[in-house]
């Protein structure tokens, strides 16, 4: 039987099942426009490192690197029936915290 570091990374399965390499939670924030920053610096899932101006929206774009894996998102924000954030990753080095 494969321990769970060797199934992690081969893909081995244990007397559980197949094992499942845990993502960070940012790998969602690309393909959903729910996540409010603010919301999220609030539940230190990121922090806000600087602004970007954007002339498209009343509010500047953020910077924000994830704490969990130190990716960095620049993130617009914009409303139409409702307020959303598109979350794109930054080519930005990244930072460890």
């Amino acid at each position: 039987m494969a321990t769970r570091a060797q199934a992690a990374q081969g893909g081995a399965r244990t007397s559980l099942g197949p094992v499942v390499a845990r993502r960070c939670l940012c790998t969602a924030y690309r393909s959903h426009q729910f996540y409010d920053v603010e919301k999220e610096e609030a539940r230190r899932h990121i922090r806000v490192v600087g602004t970007v101006p954007n002339d498209r929206q009343w509010v500047p774009d953020r910077v924000c690197e994830c704490l969990g894996c130190g990716k960095r998102f620049q993130v617009e924000q914009g409303e139409y029936h409702h307020p959303w954030w598109k979350w794109t990753e930054s080519k930005a080095p990244k930072t460890i915290v």
